[in-house]
């Protein structure tokens, strides 16, 4: 139990870093448990992308495709058959979280505003994610 209490304040912090580092506004760290996603932390200051609550990989193209290629993928608000309506977001920057050569998960990165982020932001958020990444047994 320590260890997962752990593991959980490490992704909290790389969550409420990401936000910070990337100019996010909200972030939600997920692992992947088979074709399920499980919300497992957040940093979504006044708002809650709901820790704990699981999703079917397959219902989401895009998140299959970042996890399947291993690469950072972004959508926006004029995107098709985006969910950021539903959100409240405006774009997503989303990576794969590896750990010993296999997808352990997915990290969503959330801004209001419709602009994609930047290619230094997006690079900053990789270093970021696979340094903490490096931390998860």
């Amino acid at each position: 139990m320590n260890a997962e209490l752990r593991l959980a304040d490490v992704l909290a912090e790389l969550a409420e870093i990401l936000c910070r580092e990337v100019q996010a506004d909200a972030c939600a760290i997920s692992r992947a448990v088979g074709d399920v996603l499980i919300v497992i932390a957040e940093h979504a200051p006044g708002r809650s992308v709901e820790v704990g609550q699981a999703f079917l990989v397959h219902d989401y193209p895009a998140a299959r495709e970042v996890m399947s290629k291993r690469a950072p993928l972004q959508l926006s608000i004029a995107d098709p058959a985006t969910i950021l309506r539903q959100l409240g977001f405006g774009a997503l920057l989303m990576l794969p979280v590896e750990v010993s050569g296999e997808v352990w998960g997915l990290v969503e990165v959330y801004r209001r505003e419709p602009d994609l982020f930047a290619e230094d932001l997006v690079l900053a958020a990789r270093k970021l994610v696979a340094a903490t990444a490096a931390r998860i047994p």
